[in-house]
């Protein structure tokens, strides 16, 4: 009997943890992604990003470096990020002591000949009981073999959007 009521409680254990994530403080933090990506603050885009991502970049100062040099030779060549949009977080998969949330996002680039707009997606983690979040964005993770170096074990329940072409609008 004993089992059985504590397997009945471990099971219930991840609901009573995803009903206290506040997923509202996620897309809150998403957005501030979004605003730091627009207004080119590449330290603070560094700061809000998965800590293993950061890493893989080469450390926090070299992420800034890489990525500004990057925005820099797309401005030089005529595009322009106009707006970031965040949608409804999905439901929180809660993996011992970390909440994975994805959240849906839109870009919206302008280029010599056409705009374009992508449908991509963040996904936010948070060991800390989802006071505070960080993001590895959804293209950057899109292939299988890149996405274990970052994840190496992501909770079975987690589904990752699949990755779509951008909308490409000719002016």
């Amino acid at each position: 009997m004993r089992i059985g009521i504590l397997s009945l409680w471990l099971i219930t254990l991840p609901v009573w943890a995803e009903d206290k994530v506040d997923t509202a403080k996620v897309e809150e933090q998403a957005r501030l992604v979004g605003k730091a990506f627009l207004d080119s603050d590449w330290a603070k885009m560094a700061d809000l990003t998965y800590p293993k991502v950061v890493e893989m970049n080469g450390g926090r100062e070299k992420m800034i470096e890489t990525v500004e040099k990057g925005m820099k030779r797309l401005k030089d060549q005529g595009y322009s990020f106009k707006k970031y949009t965040v949608a409804t977080a999905q439901i929180p998969v809660v993996d011992g002591k970390t909440i994975y949330v994805v959240v849906p996002t839109s870009l919206e680039i302008e280029g010599p000949t056409a705009k374009a707009i992508t449908d991509s997606y963040l996904l936010a983690v948070s060991t800390d009981s989802g006071k505070t979040w960080t993001f590895a964005d959804g293209a950057g993770i899109a292939d299988p073999e890149k996405r274990k170096l970052v994840f190496p074990s992501l909770p079975a329940g987690l589904k990752l959007p699949d990755r779509k072409p951008p909308k490409v609008i000719k002016d």
